[in-house]
């Protein structure tokens, strides 16, 4: 994905584009930030206002308080609280931007199309959100393998209780929440890479008639052959 500021919609507006320049979806600019590209072309949200920007383009409404999330990986996000609000992340540790889904659309946790957002068909199942009061660490988001949530204390809120803040997570192809983590899935027998280390791998087999999977780890500074199958 390449970022680029509109040249038709006013200077808060990014074109997120493909891999052939087409224009995948566009993000408004949050608050009083401005899209802005850097000398190799690449736009980000920034507080500064670009020179060339006309000051009486008007910023669109914000009808909802959303917050931009805080990276934990580059891609698509769902908001914590918002169905119908995605979140892009261009990479870790970064701010991402925000983008809500055209009327009667909400945002689709297992979009693998041109858009990640999808005609809404059901109120309850459609409409996930994190529920930080449950007692544990880490949040299924609504029915989705994919997504998972963390809830912590905002060490620098003066509220009493403090304030909750919410990180969002994604598990990589392969590997769905459980619970507790991101576990590789088993579809069939065989050694397979371990798309986080090179060092390990996965091995899957069956016992007592059931596909089951470990991770083993290469000896030495052997490294896992994808091809081979094998530590080399």
């Amino acid at each position: 994905m390449t970022r680029t500021c509109s040249t038709t919609t006013g200077c808060k507006t990014m074109n997120i584009c493909d891999e052939t320049g087409d224009v995948f979806f566009t993000v408004t600019c949050a608050g009083d930030t401005y899209c802005t590209e850097d000398v190799a072309g690449a736009a980000t949200c920034e507080l500064d206002q670009p020179a060339d920007c006309d000051d009486e383009v008007p910023s669109p409404p914000e009808t909802t308080p959303i917050e931009p999330l805080v990276c934990t990986a580059e891609g698509f996000f769902p908001d914590p609280y918002e169905c119908n609000v995605f979140h892009y992340c261009s990479g870790y540790g970064l701010q991402s931007d925000f983008q809500t889904c055209p009327e009667n659309t909400v945002f689709n946790p297992e979009f693998n199309s041109s858009s990640p957002c999808k005609a809404k068909e059901d109120d309850e199942s459609d409409c996930s959100q994190v529920d930080c009061t449950e007692n544990s660490v880490f949040k299924h988001f609504g029915t989705s393998e994919k997504y998972f949530a963390y809830c912590w204390e905002d060490p620098d809120s003066t509220a009493d209780p403090k304030e909750i803040k919410v990180s969002m997570f994604m598990c990589i192809e392969g590997t769905s929440f459980d619970g507790v983590q991101c576990a590789f899935q088993c579809k069939e027998e065989g050694n397979f890479a371990n798309p986080r280390s090179s060092t390990t791998y996965y091995q899957c087999y069956y016992a007592n008639e059931v596909l089951v999977g470990r991770m083993l780890t290469c000896p030495g500074s052997r490294q896992f052959d994808e091809n081979l199958k094998i530590c080399r």
